[in-house]
């Protein structure tokens, strides 16, 4: 298994980019983005796009355009995009920019978040965290522990009815309950909507996979059309290729999910593949049996904040098992356990 990159080409880089204001480090990082894949160029190109034609709207009358409305201009393309085709057509007779801006909207995920933090007043902070795990607290009384290599951005202060932000990584949820005003997640093109609860949610860009895990509480986890409402204990994941959002049912007894924050693992009576499977999420490693009959063995031991080789030395001594490495590959060897 591997890590996610901590380079992550966001909508917010990449405006920062186009108004000159990132830093030597930032604009390579954009510069070998594009260079990675036609795709990647395509959406610079998109992106670009959009900018200028914002900015073109914004510079083009300074008399009479001294602010840009950003809830108008989203109100009206959502409508733009909702009337026929006859209709749309004399839309754009006499509002061709806005017509620009429905299109590349289609072509570009959450663009709303994007327009909204470089085009209205509101104050947007920024917490990303590089090897090590950061705690935050927010304004309303919610707490956030986000995971390494993972970035969390939010407003300086919430709106009236609503408690967004954006999620790239994973983190841990406390959510401070509060109906009148919903808390909202955008980890790529899922949302995350609760009341007040505790939850972890996992954008992965390697995987392109978006999970949500749910401790306590109720939480709704959509993409699209697509949604799945959870409760505690259930999972469920978001899957790019095959555009599917489902319930995975309830999170494994091992505490793997949990393992990055907490650093336990726990097995009542667990299969080795089980165990293994745990192992290899909770450390990034492949591990292989010798036998299909290793399979029968279970294990029943609890870790907390053990390495990883005191882990495999514990297992091979309770299942009389022994560990070698081939390359990558950590390799158990062993007679194996009869059928239960």
């Amino acid at each position: 298994m591997n890590r996610q990159s901590p380079h992550m080409i966001t909508n917010e880089l990449l405006a920062k980019y186009f108004a000159g204001e990132t830093s030597d480090e930032e604009s390579a990082a954009v510069m070998i983005w594009i260079s990675g894949s036609p795709a990647n160029e395509e959406a610079f190109v998109q992106q670009k796009m959009l900018w200028e034609d914002l900015g073109a709207v914004m510079m083009d009358d300074a008399t009479t355009h001294t602010s840009f409305d950003v809830d108008t201009a989203w109100a009206n393309v959502k409508t733009a995009k909702a009337t026929a085709v006859s209709n749309q057509r004399k839309l754009e007779s006499r509002n061709p920019w806005i017509m620009r801006i429905a299109a590349s909207l289609v072509l570009l995920g959450g663009i709303t978040y994007f327009l909204r933090i470089y085009f209205t007043d509101v104050q947007m902070m920024e917490v990303a965290s590089a090897s090590e795990i950061i705690n935050v607290d927010l304004q309303d009384g919610s707490h956030i522990t986000l995971n390494e290599e993972s970035i969390i951005q939010y407003p300086e202060e919430f709106a009236a009815n609503s408690r967004e932000m954006s999620l790239k990584g994973e983190a841990f949820f406390e959510v401070e309950p509060d109906p009148e005003k919903p808390f909202v997640i955008h980890a790529g093109p899922a949302t995350i909507k609760v009341l007040g609860t505790s939850f972890n949610v996992k954008s992965s860009i390697m995987e392109d996979t978006v999970a949500v895990f749910v401790l306590t509480g109720r939480v709704s986890f959509s993409v699209g059309t697509q949604e799945v409402i959870l409760t505690p204990g259930e999972k469920a994941t978001y899957t790019a290729k095959s555009g599917l959002l489902a319930s995975t049912g309830g999170s494994t007894s091992t505490g793997v999910d949990q393992f990055w924050r907490t650093r336990r693992l726990s097995f009542a009576g667990h299969s080795l593949p089980d165990v293994i499977d745990a192992i290899e999420e909770a450390y990034f490693v492949d591990i292989e049996l010798e036998n299909e009959q290793m399979a029968n063995c279970r294990l029943s031991v609890n870790f907390e904040n053990d390495s990883l080789n005191n882990i495999l030395d514990v297992i091979a001594l309770t299942l009389d098992l022994k560990v070698s490495k081939s390359g990558n590959v950590i390799l158990l060897k062993g007679t194996g356990c009869p059928e239960n």
